[in-house]
């Protein structure tokens, strides 16, 4: 694996969905803001970062991915690769799954605005329509 590709998953969210809810709220209440990332395995193959070959673009998703407060891995694919590496099973956080569960645990006296970035306007939308 190269050197970026481990730089990135040295930066995943370990914990269990529970603890990363907690964790993000927690973040977001001493910021006012939180960056969390999900990343599915697709976005490694399409922006190449398994590979030395890089572009300004390229390099600036990375640097995104590691600028956030939380890197959230997201699907079996990452999951199969991931232990493959590393040996160790990443806990369930894909978007899906967790999602609903950060919801549900924010509190209802509470405000938390959710900007959604990474996918067409009209995914933007319907994302938008079911978290609300």
């Amino acid at each position: 694996m190269n050197k970026n590709l481990t730089e990135i998953f040295s930066q995943f969210t370990l914990t269990d969905a529970e603890n990363t809810t907690k964790n993000i709220l927690e973040n977001y209440k001493e910021k006012v803001y939180c960056i969390v990332h999900f990343l599915y395995f697709a976005s490694i193959v399409l922006n190449e970062l398994d590979s030395e070959k890089s572009t300004p673009e390229k390099e600036n998703y990375r640097k995104a991915l590691l600028s956030g407060d939380f890197l959230l891995p997201d699907g079996i694919a990452l999951n199969l690769l991931y232990r493959k590496h590393f040996g160790k099973e990443l806990p369930n956080l894909n978007g899906t799954d967790f999602l609903p569960c950060f919801l549900s645990n924010i509190p209802k006296d509470k405000k938390v605005e959710i900007f959604l970035y990474g996918a067409t306007e009209e995914t933007v939308q319907k994302s938008a329509i079911y978290i609300t």
